[in-house]
């Protein structure tokens, strides 16, 4: 149990450190960006935007594929497809009922649901504040 626990704090913190280096690094480069400078912003704004989700979309996939790895390696599944389809499913807590862990290892599955709605939200609050800041910068053009 206690290895279990260490495990899913260990695959937590991983899923955190992820986010928040893909979210730190596109404020980097996004925040300062001249293209939130200049008279037109349509399609600047719109190519940011299509960056940001393709980048948020990665950085949640690849957390997803840590989780079915860890599932796949303390023998959760017997393949590495179903272990990252569960993986998957948990993660963006859709939670299909056709894959299940083992009864010794369903603790994981909704502290990956978990870490999954957290790291939407986080990523919602971040498209939400630049697509904001670009707002503000298109009406500040403007006048």
């Amino acid at each position: 149990m206690v290895g279990l626990v260490a495990l899913a704090l260990f695959l937590i913190f991983v899923s955190v450190a992820v986010h928040a280096v893909v979210l730190a690094r596109m404020m980097v480069h996004l925040i300062d960006s001249a293209h939130l400078r200049v008279f037109n912003v349509f399609r600047a704004h719109a190519l940011m935007l299509f960056l940001v989700f393709t980048a948020l979309l990665a950085s949640h996939l690849f957390q997803s594929t840590l989780w079915g790895v860890a599932y796949y390696l303390v023998g959760g599944f017997d393949d590495l497809a179903t272990s990252l389809y569960f993986s998957l499913s948990s993660y963006t807590t859709v939670g299909y009922s056709d894959a299940v862990l083992p009864v010794h290892l369903r603790m994981l599955g909704p502290l990956e649901a978990a870490t999954g709605v957290l790291m939407f939200g986080w990523s919602t609050g971040y498209i939400f504040a630049l697509a904001t800041r670009m707002m503000t910068s298109e009406a500040a053009h403007k006048r």
